[in-house]
């Protein structure tokens, strides 16, 4: 065993762990914003508007481009976020025409 390989070893079980709780706050994140999506369906279902709203997510993306800074480059997080906003809309056409809770088993 090379001299570096156990420091080696500790940097990427610590890095491994950073990206699990990483992972852990992104998957919480997406779904607050699935719940607040759901209460936006059902008001828009109410009020009788369209859920899909385009220049809505477009001026999402903007706003959530405007400041990249370091790690991903632009067009991979626009491609994140517009999957982000299909798979939203999915899930705000099914709460609005659901009868249950969103987000609840069948």
């Amino acid at each position: 065993m090379r001299r570096n390989e156990p420091t080696r070893n500790a940097e990427l079980t610590t890095l491994r762990a950073d990206i699990d709780r990483v992972n852990g706050r992104l998957v919480a994140l997406l779904q607050q914003r699935a719940r607040i999506v759901a209460r936006i369906a059902r008001l828009k279902r109410r009020a009788g508007i369209a859920i899909a709203d385009p220049r809505r997510e477009q001026a999402m993306l903007r706003t959530a481009l405007a400041a990249v800074g370091t790690g991903l480059p632009r067009a991979s997080l626009a491609r994140i976020l517009r999957l982000v906003f299909a798979e939203s809309r999915r899930f705000a056409v099914r709460t609005a025409t659901s009868r249950r809770a969103p987000g609840r088993p069948a």
